[in-house]
């Protein structure tokens, strides 16, 4: 299981809400666009459950 970020869904620096919700603080700002680290990922998918905009989700 891995996570996705879909770049044509997310909204970059409007929204952020995964980076409040990371407990691993796996997300940051580049560019005025979110960057996802999935090295240090731990999998507690709170990321795909508060992102409001659907940009964030499981590859099986």
């Amino acid at each position: 299981m891995k996570i996705r970020l879909d770049y044509a869904k997310c909204i970059g620096v409007g929204c952020l809400d995964c980076l409040d919700v990371c407990p691993m603080n796996v997300f940051s700002v580049r560019d005025d666009l979110v960057v996802f680290d999935d090295e240090g990922c731990c999998g507690c998918l709170a990321c795909v459950d508060n992102c409001s905009r659907g940009a964030i989700c499981l590859i099986y």
